[in-house]
C-alpha cells in the first residue's frame, strides 16, 4: 500500500517489534528526530478485552520501548516520541496504563505532554484519540519560538481550546504523576471547524452494493423506536440525506442505530470492535 502511494521505498521495513536488534539494524546510521508508535487498541479500548498493557496485543508497547531503550544505549535517542491509542488507554484501570506510559517516557529522559484529538475536525469520521508525546530538553533549549515552548514544566494552560484537547482526567493524570522530568505542555493552536461532509465521500449511485430490501428490513425491525421515526422522518424529504447505520448491542439486544449528522462513526476492524458501520440514503 505504502509502495503504491508513494514508490519504491527500500528504507520501509516490515519487523516483529520485538525483534529489537533487526530493528536497530535497519534504522539508519544518523540519529531520528522522532519515534511513533501506534500500538494495538485491543486490550486498551472498551469494546476489547480490557487486559491493559499486560495483554499479548496492547503489550506491544513494550516491545517500542525496549527499542527505544537499545538507542538510547548507543547515543541514537530520538529528540522527540510520539504514541497514539484510543481514550481507553488513559482510562484503562483506572489510568494505570497510561501513568506506565508516562513514567517510561520520562525514564528515558523525555519530558511529556498528551492531548486528545478527534478526526472530525479534518476529514468526516468521529474518532477521538489519544496522543502522548515525549521530547528531550534540548529541543526546547535555545528556542525563540516562544508560541511553542511553555516557560517551565510547571505551568500549564486553561484556554477554551486547550481544555478540549486536555479532558480533566488527563490534566489529573499529567499532574499528579511522579516523573524524571515532568509535564511540559505545548501550547496547541485551535482546531479547524468540524468537517461534516460525509455526504461528499460516499458513492450514492443505483450500482452501489445497496442492500436488498430484505436486509433492509431486518435492520429497521431491530431499530428502537426513535430511530425508526428519524428514518421516516428523511424518507419524507424531498432532498438526498446520507448517514450511516451501526448495529450495537444494547441491553443485550442487537440494534440499528441511526446517524445523519454528516460524520461517520469510529470504523471497526475485520477481526472486532463494539459496532459495524453501514452507509445509509434517504432513498432506501
Amino acid at each position: 500500500m505504502y509502495q503504491s502511494c508513494f514508490g519504491r521505498a527500500d528504507y520501509y521495513q516490515v519487523e516483529d517489534v520485538w525483534n529489537t536488534e533487526k530493528i536497530i539494524a535497519n534504522i539508519p546510521r544518523q540519529r531520528a528526530d522522532l519515534a511513533s508508535a501506534s500500538f494495538p487498541c485491543v486490550d486498551l479500548s472498551l469494546a476489547g478485552n480490557m487486559k491493559g498493557l499486560n495483554g499479548a496485543q496492547s503489550g506491544a508497547f513494550y516491545g517500542f520501548l525496549r527499542v527505544l531503550g537499545a538507542l538510547q544505549k548507543t547515543n541514537k535517542l530520538p529528540k522527540a516520541v510520539l504514541l497514539e491509542n484510543v481514550i481507553g488507554f488513559l482510562a484503562s484501570h483506572d489510568g494505570k496504563a497510561f501513568r506506565i506510559a508516562l513514567k517510561a517516557l520520562s525514564d528515558l529522559g523525555y519530558y511529556v505532554d498528551a492531548f486528545v484529538v478527534d478526526a472530525k475536525y479534518f476529514v468526516p469520521q468521529s474518532r477521538p484519540r489519544l496522543f502522548l508525546l515525549g521530547f528531550l530538553p534540548e529541543l526546547t533549549s535555545g528556542s525563540t519560538r516562544t508560541d511553542r515552548w511553555p516557560s517551565s514544566p510547571t505551568s500549564w494552560l486553561t484556554a477554551p481550546a486547550e481544555t478540549s484537547m486536555r479532558p480533566d482526567q488527563l490534566v489529573r493524570e499529567l499532574k499528579e504523576t511522579a516523573l524524571e522530568t515532568g509535564w511540559m505542555p505545548l501550547f496547541l493552536p485551535p482546531l479547524p471547524p468540524e468537517n461534516r461532509t460525509l455526504d461528499r465521500v460516499i458513492e450514492t449511485a443505483e450500482s452501489e452494493d445497496w442492500w436488498n430490501r430484505s436486509l433492509v428490513n431486518k435492520h429497521l425491525a431491530e431499530m428502537h423506536a426513535s430511530h425508526r421515526d428519524r428514518v421516516e422522518q428523511l424518507r419524507r424529504r424531498d432532498s438526498l440525506t446520507v448517514g450511516t447505520i451501526y448495529r450495537r448491542v444494547r441491553e443485550g439486544k442487537s440494534r440499528s442505530e441511526v446517524r445523519t449528522d454528516g460524520l461517520a462513526g469510529c470504523l471497526r476492524t475485520p477481526r472486532g470492535g463494539s459496532s459495524k458501520g453501514a452507509a445509509v440514503s434517504r432513498s432506501c
